[in-house]
């Protein structure tokens, strides 16, 4: 709250006191608890009421009384005592109004305020019929927020009025002006006094736009990241006052997101289990706003799992066995089927009725072409017996995690007599041409 004593004349010295007095208790205000001003022939004296001042101690009836004495233009000198003000109910200002900030909560009061700078006023005391406005003062020149945009909420011994910044101040903001700003309040209080506040001017304010974010995931900011272990733990931050709201986005290739445009508090980290889950995808930290361009930095994650079928790709744990079901053989004794997971296996074996086969058979690994966590795996039999004697089998595939493959192969005896019957046919197509030479 201020005292403001006018004049219409300017005076070349001037020395002045305010007596305030608040039930019994007298101060006096001298100049050195003042703001005094010259412009256009007025002179303004402004008593701000500060806390250091004492006044927040007492609560009761207040009287001013003005006194000056001055030397005015014309070298005369004039003294003046105004009579003592109406006693009137004297209440601290209980309005505490923050500094423009952006509301990053996860449950926001008022959505707007993550992309408009928003500034908040707060009173622990309940009011009617409020009438309240926040100015504004950029380049010399002064606007004032407007009614839409000003949102009231009583609760339990509090009020809370929020003033969203309108569209054109966040334009100019953009342009790295600075900002002062003036809290002005008429309300009716509970027991039926009007009450008028003001707040002094504020500090200057620079905003400055974010330009950079900071973006780790466990505590590593390359592009590719392999991660081996239970956990991701993400950190983002970002230049720019204040402090922007940012956004985590990511693009698992197999399992669903683990992150759909998710606040993110700026410099806390998000810790997220992925214990045998496969959750390998690119992950972007971003700052989004209609006056700025987005910003943003995004990363690609390679996390270690177990090797699965596709099917299997929801799955929050390592499968112990996985049937592949019946595989088709082509006529060189060859087939394969997908798989997904990370890295590449460093082991394969075959098996069958638990004896395992480590001779007449090739087993590879393949990844698809810049997919990195999707491949295939080949059998090839080379030793061709061999699916005579079995048409079971077990693939014991070892990335860092095991995973074992069942697979049948029930059409191995239909592949096998064409295979016969092809070698019958050029055994007998050789013997004919030799015997047609011998006559010859």
């Amino acid at each position: 709250m201020c005292v403001h004593c006018i004049s219409k004349t300017t005076y070349q010295e001037i020395n002045y006191t305010l007596a305030v007095k608040i039930n019994e208790t007298v101060w006096t205000l001298d100049k050195e608890n003042a703001i005094y001003s010259t412009q256009d022939n007025l002179t303004q004296i402004t008593f701000p009421f500060n806390d250091s001042l004492g006044f927040g101690l007492f609560d009761g009836p207040v009287q001013f009384q003005f006194s000056m004495s001055a030397l005015e233009e014309d070298g005369n000198v004039t003294k003046e005592t105004n009579p003592c003000t109406t006693s009137e109910q004297f209440k601290t200002p209980d309005f505490i109004c923050g500094s423009p900030d952006y509301d990053r909560s996860q449950t926001p009061r008022y959505e707007m305020c993550r992309q408009y700078l928003c500034v908040q006023c707060v009173s622990n005391v309940t009011y009617q019929l409020i009438n309240a406005t926040l100015g504004f003062l950029v380049q010399d020149k002064v606007g004032y927020s407007y009614k839409n945009l000003t949102f009231f909420r009583t609760e339990v011994d509090q009020t809370t009025i929020t003033f969203q910044f309108m569209d054109e101040l966040m334009e100019i903001l953009a342009y790295g002006y600075q900002i002062q700003y003036q809290f002005s309040m008429s309300v009716l209080d509970n027991d039926g006094r009007r009450r008028k506040e003001i707040s002094p001017l504020s500090e200057h304010m620079k905003y400055d736009k974010p330009t950079e974010i900071y973006f780790t995931i466990n505590g590593k900011n390359d592009s590719v990241v392999e991660v081996s272990g239970d956990m991701l733990s993400f950190r983002c931050t970002s230049n720019g006052y204040p402090a922007p709201v940012l956004y985590l986005d990511s693009t698992q290739f197999i399992i669903a997101n683990l992150f759909d445009n998710s606040l993110i508090s700026p410099g806390i980290p998000v810790n997220i289990s992925i214990h045998d889950r496969l959750a390998s995808g690119s992950f972007t930290c971003y700052y989004s706003s209609q006056f700025e361009d987005r910003v943003e930095k995004r990363m690609f994650v390679l996390n270690h799992s177990q090797l699965r079928l596709t099917s299997n790709k929801d799955v929050d744990k390592d499968i112990d066995i996985q049937s592949v079901g019946s595989l088709h053989f082509l006529t060189d004794y060859s087939s394969s089927f997908d798989v997904a997971g990370y890295p590449a296996p460093n082991s394969i074996l075959l098996s069958s009725n638990g004896i395992d086969i480590t001779d007449g058979v090739d087993l590879t690994y393949t990844v698809y072409f810049e997919k990195y966590v999707f491949g295939y795996i080949s059998v090839n039999f080379t030793d061709h017996s061999l699916l005579k004697k079995s048409s079971n089998y077990s693939l014991t595939v070892n990335n860092g995690h095991v995973a074992i493959f069942t697979f049948s192969c029930a059409d191995c005896k239909d592949v096998i007599s064409k295979s016969c019957t092809t070698r019958t046919s050029l055994v007998c197509i050789t013997s004919f041409l030799l015997f047609t030479r011998l006559l010859s």
